[in-house]
C-alpha cells in the first residue's frame, strides 16, 4: 500500500481488539504475548492477528475519526501526558506493519470499507445466480452460485479496487485448472472479467476440509484408525495425481483439501500453483501458504531475508507430510515457537516429533511419515505417488469391524442422571405435579400436559415401568380435563392466539391430547379408552381449517391419523373406519388446494420449504399416509417432490434448503439444521419417499440431509429446532440403511443436547424443552425404537 506520512488514516470499522486471555488457550499458543496485551484482528484479511498492546489500542482509538499519524499521536500524548516526539519515534514501526498488514487504512481509499460480500443472495452476476458467500477476502470474494441449467457452481472473483496480483492469482489458478482433467480438481467452466473484475467458475466441489474430516475419524477405535489412515492415502494418491499431469499446487493445508461423503478427495485453491517443468526466471508465482507446512528449503530462505526458492514435487512432499501428520494425531509435528524466526529455524534444523505421549504411538505410519519429513529433499520419497503407496501398504489396526454403535457407560449414567430428573420434576409430590403447568398453553403436546404425558409414556416404554405409564396416564387425563379452558392451548398473544393456533392443529390443540390418549390407552391394553380417543380425535380434527401445513394446520391431522393406525392396525375390535375416512377426506382437500399452486421454487401461498410450516411437511404427511393406509400416491406429488429437490443446495457433503422460498433479506439464519425448517426435517421426508418409490435420488438426499444435520453447529437442546431433533434425523436415517455410523452419530449428537441441557432451565415442555431432551437421549439407548414424538410412526411400516 502506497502512502504518506501526511495521509489522513482510520482505522475501518470491522477491526476487532479481542484481549488476549479472552482467547482459548490453544489459540494463545500461536503467538507470544504480556499480561494485558491485545489481539487485532480483521475479519477477511490474509494475515494474522497482530498482538499489540493497551497504549497502542488506545492510540489506534483515535484513528476512530480521520487523522494524520502526527495528529493522532500529538492527540494521544496530550490525553495521556506523554512526549510527542519520542512516542512517534516508539509506535511508527507498529503503526506502520498495521498499515501494511491493512488494519490501519488511508482515508477514502476502498480499504476503508467492511471487507464484505460485494453480492446478496438472489443477485445476478454474468448469468449465474448467488446462493451464498463462501468467503469474503480483501482481494477476492467466493460464491456458491446456480448456472442458468440449474447447477452448483462455484465463482471465485477479484474484489472491486483490489489488487492486480489477485488477478493474476485468477489467471494462474484458470491455467492450472485447464492443464488438469478434474479428478482430483475442479473442473473450469468459463472465465472472464465483469466490471474489471476477473473471475473464473469451476465445479461446486461437495465436501467439508480435510481437518473436519480426520477429527471425526481421530478415535480410539481399530475402525476409525482404519478410516483415518485410508483418508490420509488419498489425499496423498489426490496430490500424486495432480503432480502426474506436471502441476505442483503450492498452498498446501487442510482447508485446501476437501473430502466427501463418499471419502473422495478434492483439492482446491490453485491460485499459486506452478507446472513442474515452469521457467521460474520468466514466471515464479508467489510462494505463500501456511507456516506450519512450509518445508526446510523455503524456511532456509526466509531465515537469511532471500528470495524463497519455487515449490517443486520433492517440497510439496514436506508441505504434505506435516499436514497428515496434524490430520492423523490433531497436532503439528513439532511443538512449534509462537516467535516467526524461531518456528522457522525449528523447520530447518528440529528432526519430527514422535506421536507419543501426545497422540497415540503408530510406528509403521510414524517411519513413513518421517521420511517424507526428511530435511534433505534427497532423503524424501522419490515422488509423492511412492508416500502414497507406502501409506497404503500400512496394514490396518487390529481389531477393525463393522459392528453397531453402543452407548457408552458414561452416557447411559448421564441419560439416567437426566430422566431420573425429569421423572422426578414430574411425579406425584412434586411442585409441578401438585399445581400443573400454570403458564399457557397448559394442555399442548407442544408445551403442555399432553406433551409430559406422551414423554413419560415413551420413557416408560424404554424402562418397562408400568408405573410411569400410570404416571403418563394422569398427566393426559389432566390435558383432556382442561381441553375446554382457553389457556390450555391458547394465550393473549399473537403467536397463541385461537386465529393463529386453529381448532386442529395436532401439537397445539385437543385432536393432540386425544391423540396421546390413545396412544397410552393402547399401551395399557385398554381398548376401549383408546377407542373413546380416536373417536374424539377423529371429531375436533373435521373442524374448518385452511392452514396446510404440519405444525398449525391439515398436514399435521394427516400425521395423527397414521400415528393412530399404524399402532392400532392388529387391534381387530376398534373400530378404524372414522381415522381412515378422516386421513382420506383430508390429504383430498390438501391436494385441491395444492393443485393451482406455482411451483415450489416460486412465490406461492406456502413460502415455507421445511417440515413445520411448509411443503416438506405436507409432501411428508401425504406419503406417511399412503404408506400406513396403503393409499395410491397423488398424481401431483412427484412433481412436488421434484421441485423441493431442485430447491437443495450444496453444503460441506450434504445439502441444505432455505427456511423460505427466495429469500432475499440477507438474514444470517436463512438457513437452520433443525427439525422444524431445516436438513433434519427434510431426512424425514427423503427417507419417507425413498420407501414409497425406491428412487436413488431420494436415498441420495435423505443422506445429504443428513451429513448436514451432523455438519452444522446447533446452540438449541430441543426437539423443535435444535439438536434433539436432528438426533432423531440421523437415527431415521440408520434404521433405513443399517449404516452403524449413523447410529453413532445420533448417540454424539444426543449427548451433546444432555451437556447443553445440564446448564439450561428446566422446562417440562415435549418440544422445546428438558422433557424432549430426556426422552430424546433415552429413546436412543435403543435405537430400533427411537422415533421422533408424535411424528415418525411408533411401529416399523411393512
Amino acid at each position: 500500500m502506497k502512502y504518506a506520512i501526511t495521509d489522513l488514516f482510520v482505522l475501518p470499522k470491522d477491526v476487532e481488539f479481542i484481549r488476549v486471555s479472552e482467547l482459548p488457550a490453544e489459540t494463545r499458543k500461536q503467538f507470544t504475548s504480556e499480561t494485558g496485551d491485545y489481539a487485532l484482528t480483521r475479519p477477511g484479511l490474509r494475515c494474522r492477528s497482530k498482538i499489540v498492546t493497551p497504549d497502542v489500542v488506545n492510540l489506534l482509538r483515535e484513528f476512530h475519526e480521520p487523522y494524520t499519524i502526527t495528529a493522532a499521536v500529538i492527540r494521544f500524548c496530550t490525553a495521556q501526558q506523554l512526549a510527542p516526539e519520542e512516542t512517534l519515534e516508539q509506535v511508527f514501526p507498529v503503526l506502520r506493519n498495521l498499515i501494511d498488514a491493512h488494519i490501519l487504512v488511508p482515508h477514502g481509499s476502498d480499504h476503508a470499507n467492511r471487507i464484505a460480500p460485494s453480492f446478496a443472495p438472489g443477485s445476478k452476476i454474468t448469468g449465474l445466480e448467488v446462493l451464498e458467500c463462501i468467503q469474503s477476502l480483501e482481494d477476492t470474494e467466493v460464491y456458491q452460485v446456480r448456472t442458468g441449467d440449474g447447477m452448483p457452481a462455484a465463482l471465485k472473483i477479484s474484489r472491486q479496487g483490489g489488487s492486480s496480483s489477485a488477478a493474476r492469482a485468477l489467471e494462474r489458478e484458470a491455467r492450472m485448472l485447464r492443464r488438469l482433467d478434474g479428478e482430483v480438481s475442479p473442473r473450469l467452466l468459463r472465465t472472464g472479467s465483469s466490471a474489471d473484475r476477473r473471475y473464473l467458475v469451476t465445479e461446486w466441489c461437495d465436501g467439508v476440509p480435510a481437518e473436519v474430516a480426520a477429527r471425526e475419524l481421530r478415535r480410539d477405535s481399530p475402525e476409525m484408525r482404519s478410516q483415518l489412515l485410508r483418508l490420509c492415502g488419498a489425499i496423498a494418491q489426490a496430490y500424486a495425481h495432480v503432480h502426474r499431469q506436471g502441476v505442483v499446487h503450492g498452498d498446501v493445508h487442510p482447508t485446501n483439501v476437501l473430502v466427501d461423503r463418499r471419502g473422495r478427495v478434492r483439492i482446491v485453491d490453485f491460485g499459486l500453483a506452478r507446472t513442474a517443468l515452469e521457467d521460474c526466471s520468466v514466471s515464479r508465482p508467489p510462494r505463500g501458504g501456511v507456516d506450519y507446512y512450509m518445508e526446510p528449503e523455503f524456511a532456509a530462505a526466509r531465515l537469511e531475508d532471500h528470495t524463497p526458492p519455487p515449490v517443486t514435487e520433492s517440497s510439496e512432499q514436506y508441505s504434505l507430510a506435516a499436514m497428515l501428520y496434524f490430520l492423523i494425531t490433531g497436532v503439528e509435528y513439532l511443538d512449534f515457537s509462537a516467535e516467526k524466526t524461531e518456528m522457522r529455524r525449528q523447520i530447518v534444523s528440529e528432526s519430527p516429533l514422535p506421536f507419543a505421549p501426545r497422540a497415540r504411538s503408530w510406528p509403521p505410519v510414524e517411519k513413513t511419515l518421517f521420511k517424507a519429513l526428511g530435511k534433505n529433499p534427497a532423503e524424501r520419497f522419490s515422488s509423492v505417488s511412492e508416500f502414497a503407496d507406502q501409506l497404503f501398504t500400512i496394514p490396518s489396526p487390529e481389531g477393525v469391524r463393522d459392528a453397531p454403535a453402543r452407548a457408552s457407560g458414561s452416557y447411559q449414567r448421564e441419560v439416567d442422571v437426566l430422566t431420573n430428573d425429569v421423572v422426578h420434576a414430574l411425579a406425584p409430590g412434586s411442585q409441578l405435579f401438585q399445581h400443573g403447568i400454570t403458564t399457557a398453553p397448559t394442555a399442548s403436546v407442544n408445551f403442555g400436559s399432553a406433551g409430559i404425558a406422551y414423554a413419560l409414556y415413551r420413557i416408560s416404554g424404554s424402562r418397562d415401568d408400568a408405573s410411569l405409564l400410570s404416571l403418563a396416564d394422569i398427566w393426559a387425563s389432566r390435558a383432556a380435563a382442561a381441553v375446554e379452558h382457553h389457556e390450555a392451548f391458547y394465550d393473549d398473544t399473537p403467536d397463541f392466539s385461537p386465529e393463529s393456533v386453529g381448532r386442529i392443529a395436532l401439537y397445539h390443540t385437543a385432536s393432540g391430547v386425544y391423540a396421546v390418549q390413545a396412544l397410552i390407552g393402547h399401551a395399557m391394553g385398554d381398548t376401549m379408552s383408546t377407542q373413546v380417543a380416536i373417536d374424539e380425535f377423529v371429531q375436533v380434527s373435521t373442524q374448518e381449517c385452511r392452514n396446510l401445513d404440519v405444525t398449525l394446520g391439515k398436514s399435521g391431522t394427516l400425521i395423527g391419523c397414521a400415528t393412530l393406525l399404524n399402532s392400532v392396525s392388529h387391534i381387530l375390535s376398534l373400530d378404524r373406519e372414522g381415522l381412515l375416512k378422516l386421513g382420506d377426506d383430508t390429504m383430498a382437500d390438501i391436494w385441491k388446494k395444492l393443485e393451482p399452486m406455482e411451483p415450489v421454487e416460486l412465490p406461492n401461498p406456502i413460502d415455507y420449504l421445511g417440515i413445520a410450516h411448509g411443503w416438506a411437511g405436507i409432501l411428508y404427511a401425504t406419503l406417511l399416509w399412503c404408506r400406513t393406509a396403503g393409499r395410491n400416491p397423488p398424481a401431483d406429488l412427484m412433481r412436488r417432490l421434484q421441485e423441493l429437490a431442485q430447491c437443495g443446495e450444496p453444503k460441506g457433503r450434504g445439502m441444505h434448503w432455505k427456511i423460505r422460498v427466495n429469500d432475499r433479506s440477507g438474514h444470517w439464519d436463512k438457513y437452520m439444521p433443525g427439525w422444524c425448517n431445516g436438513s433434519a426435517g427434510q431426512t424425514f421426508l427423503w427417507t419417507q419417499a425413498y420407501q414409497q418409490f425406491g428412487y436413488e435420488q431420494f436415498l441420495e438426499l435423505a443422506e445429504k440431509s443428513a451429513w448436514n444435520c451432523w455438519e452444522e453447529s446447533y446452540n438449541i437442546e430441543n426437539l423443535c429446532c435444535g439438536i434433539s431433533g436432528a438426533a432423531y434425523a440421523l437415527e431415521n436415517f440408520h434404521k433405513l440403511t443399517g449404516e452403524h455410523q449413523w447410529c453413532g452419530k445420533a448417540q454424539d449428537m444426543a449427548a451433546r443436547a444432555l451437556d447443553m441441557a445440564r446448564s439450561a432451565p428446566f422446562s417440562p415442555s415435549l418440544y422445546k424443552g428438558t422433557a424432549g431432551v430426556a426422552l430424546t437421549a433415552a429413546s436412543l439407548l435403543q435405537p430400533h425404537t427411537a422415533v421422533m414424538p408424535m411424528f415418525e410412526p411408533e411401529y416399523v411400516l411393512a
